[in-house]
């Protein structure tokens, strides 16, 4: 909710919005913990089981250079770390930087919505590339993978695009 204190009527003070928790921000906390929890697993998995992964996928979705398994912990703490923001943004929305100036407790909550969604999207993108450095090695479908990525990638664009599209024509017109 907003707090009506003293709100400058030519500049928004966003250090004023305070995004309460609900059931459905429980529920997406939750998930992207889960997902969070899946990619620890899996990077404990790969690095228990292989000495050497994969480190960089070229755009067909080959491997083309490879390391130590130790990279595996530094793309799990990444991937906390990115969704740990994510989730925190969504209730501060003094952090986030938007193309639109969200003024009403509506407009926070479906951009907090936003972020939230993105978090799901990324938190699958971390569980596909380490699914991927493990198939790298057992021999998964490259061009599966690079469909997928692609996918992921359109996904992310498409979310953001048409969440603010929404913001934009819902209150902004």
């Amino acid at each position: 909710m907003i707090k009506p204190k003293s709100l400058n009527k030519r500049k928004y003070d966003y250090s004023l919005v305070h995004l309460p928790r609900t059931l459905e921000s429980t529920i997406f906390d939750a998930f992207m913990a889960l997902e969070v929890l899946a990619v620890w697993l899996l990077s404990t998995w790969l690095y228990v089981k292989f000495d050497t992964v994969p480190t960089h996928f070229n755009a067909a979705g080959k491997a083309d250079a490879w390391g130590s398994h130790g990279m595996l912990l530094f793309f799990a703490l990444i991937a906390t770390v990115c969704m740990a923001v994510l989730a925190y943004s969504a209730y501060h929305p003094k952090y986030v930087n938007t193309p639109l100036q969200l003024k009403t407790v509506e407009e926070h909550l479906i951009n907090a919505r936003l972020l939230r969604i993105l978090g799901i999207i990324i938190g699958l993108l971390f569980i596909a590339i380490e699914v991927k450095m493990s198939g790298a090695v057992i021999g998964l479908s490259d061009r599966a993978f690079a469909m997928m990525m692609l996918l992921f990638v359109v996904a992310i664009m498409g979310v953001s695009i048409g969440f603010y599209a929404y913001i934009h024509f819902r209150f902004h017109r």
